[in-house]
């Protein structure tokens, strides 16, 4: 079917001035009633996000409850939260000047060493949990960890505050993923797709400081500052709504809706530069396409229907390899279902939208007559290693192979740099039918859109209840090296397993507080974010194989815990 396009200019000289009418666009829930949330508080955390110096934390929160007028995006300082989590140790010499490792059962812990390091002399000599107090064997229910919380605004050590920023943004936030400007700028955007209105938030992240058109100075205390409609995208803009099916001689009545965003939005994946993002909507088999030139906002340019009803989780597939092996590619992209026992791949034909450099914002070139940026279905795999297989919720997808191997070619050597292109990718997927981890590979095939190579599932490792997300991380061995592990967030049963890819095992099981839904790894110290969802806080996770006595444990809980409503 042709199609009428009106001609343009060019994607980064329209960017900017496309705020306004995207934020005109924006069917908004009503703001103006409700109380205001706490700058200082987490309340029901979505996403979780590291700045890429590993400077800053960010929390996604969700309002879930609507006890609040909107959720909020937080900015918290990774050097105090650093400074606030109790370090395990084996032996006095792990711990500073003026410490010791806390191995022997005293008065001051209680007849059970922690572990720790503590401090020799002062007011806090002997503490496990130094200033921050030691919680209760209730709180330790819902909150587990030796440890009491720790206050954003006014931590017991009595340092300065672990909130550096805070933006509101509307209710029903589901998740987020953050991209450096591949430009070197320094600076960062967030993106977060939300249910409240149905949209897809942004803000802009540089020195901790969040940016998303909030008016005022940010404040000390109180409500955040709330995002301006212009840092959301619910509507195409004009040039991109007047690319429409010419209706046929047969059908002359014929229509298109106006590409918007569809409802309820669940998750975001975004390509390594951050110019092509995909979001999946848990309702009517909708994903979302939206183009980025780090110029202007992102705009939504596609909204695909899939031919199964409830699609969930969505990752990019890294590409092949370096540019200079292969010809440039389609980004690609995986997506899950809950209502069927397979994954879908598809592929994002830009057409030019986004110009030909694909990791530099350079001003891009307008569509040809006749083309249109779309993302299309390029094969599904079916499920097979499950008895159900359907309801796949998180997925994840490694590279650590492939990348581990180009980086021992010698750059002049064409045929090792090849053969270590072709390695094939690692594949992880959170089953519910039954309750599980899929395990699986994607070829490197080269077909007529570039790689589109299908998954091929070879392997599945009984959970326990509510096999949500996946995170690929690392744990520091018992030999003190670095290697790489699985992570699934089981929500409902309030566990992470820990699953050795080289051993092809669940290697440990982490016992968390309620709702671990979140995480995001250290790149400094072996320790895990979780965010906790029906408590409202974060959790600073031992990853530490080295010190088995606390490896899984939680050295502190950022935040001062909130129980639902329901709970109260």
């Amino acid at each position: 079917m042709p199609f009428r396009v009106q001609k343009k200019p060019a994607l980064a000289a329209v960017l900017p001035l496309l705020g306004l009418a995207i934020g005109l666009g924006v069917a908004c829930a009503d703001t103006g009633r409700g109380v205001s949330p706490d700058r200082e508080q987490i309340y029901f955390p979505v996403g979780l996000a590291l700045d890429p110096d590993a400077e800053f934390l960010v929390v996604v929160g969700s309002d879930f409850d609507l006890q609040f007028n909107q959720g909020t995006v937080q900015s918290l300082s990774l050097a105090r939260i650093r400074e606030v989590t109790r370090v395990p140790c084996a032996d006095d010499g792990e711990c500073g000047d003026g410490q010791h490792c806390d191995r022997t059962p005293t008065t001051e812990n209680r007849s059970v060493p922690s572990h720790l390091c503590v401090d020799d002399a002062g007011a806090d000599a002997g503490l496990p949990c130094g200033p921050l107090g030691e919680t209760t064997r209730w709180a330790k229910v819902t909150v587990p960890g030796r440890c009491a919380p720790v206050s954003l605004a006014e931590p017991a050590d009595g340092g300065a505050p672990l909130l550096r920023d805070a933006v509101g943004i509307s209710a029903f936030a589901t998740g987020a993923v953050l991209r450096a400007d591949p430009s070197g700028s320094g600076t960062s955007r967030l993106f977060i797709p939300v249910r409240g209105d149905s949209t897809l938030h942004w803000a802009e992240l540089q020195d901790g400081l969040l940016q998303c058109g909030q008016e005022g100075t940010p404040a000390s205390a109180g409500a955040p500052n709330r995002c301006d409609d212009e840092f959301k995208v619910s509507l195409a803009p004009g040039w991109i709504q007047d690319i429409q099916p010419v209706p046929d001689d047969d059908d002359p009545v014929q229509t298109v809706d106006p590409l918007e965003v569809a409802p309820e939005p669940y998750d975001v994946a975004a390509t390594a530069d951050g110019r092509v993002l995909v979001m999946t909507h848990q309702l009517n088999g909708r994903v979302s396409t939206f183009a980025h030139d780090w110029i202007g906002p992102p705009v939504l340019v596609d909204r695909l229907t899939l031919d199964t009803a409830l699609p969930m989780g969505v990752a990019a597939v890294p590409p092949l390899s370096r540019a200079e092996l292969w010809p440039s590619f389609a980004p690609t992209f995986l997506v899950g279902t809950r209502s069927e026992a397979r994954v879908q791949l598809l592929a994002f034909l830009g057409d030019g939208i986004l110009g030909e450099a694909a990791t530099e914002p350079t001003a891009s070139v307008p569509l040809d007559e006749g083309s249109r940026p779309a993302l299309e279905t390029i094969g599904s795999t079916m499920i097979r290693v499950n008895a159900g297989g359907f309801d796949s919720r998180g997925v994840a997808v490694d590279d650590e192979l492939r990348r581990t191997a180009l980086a021992a070619c010698d750059p002049g050597d064409a045929d090792c740099l090849k053969a270590a292109a072709t390695i094939p990718l690692d594949l992880y997927v959170a089953n519910r039918t039954p309750n599980s981890l899929l395990v699986g590979t994607i070829e490197a095939r080269v077909g007529p859109l570039g790689s589109d190579g299908l998954p091929n599932f070879h392997d599945t490792i009984p959970l326990t209840s509510g096999p949500s997300r996946v995170f690929l991380g690392q744990v520091r061995t018992k030999a003190g090296t670095l290697e790489r592990r699985v992570f699934v967030t089981c929500f409902d049963s309030a566990i992470i397993y820990v699953y050795d890819p080289a051993r092809r095992a669940v290697e440990s099981e982490i016992p968390t507080g309620r709702g671990p839904h979140a995480m995001v790894f250290d790149p400094m110290a072996p320790v895990a974010y979780v965010a906790h969802f029906t408590d409202s806080y974060v959790g600073v996770v031992s990853l530490d194989q080295t010190h088995p006595e606390t490896y899984g444990t939680m050295l502190a809980s950022i935040g001062l815990p909130v129980p639902p409503r329901a709970a109260k």
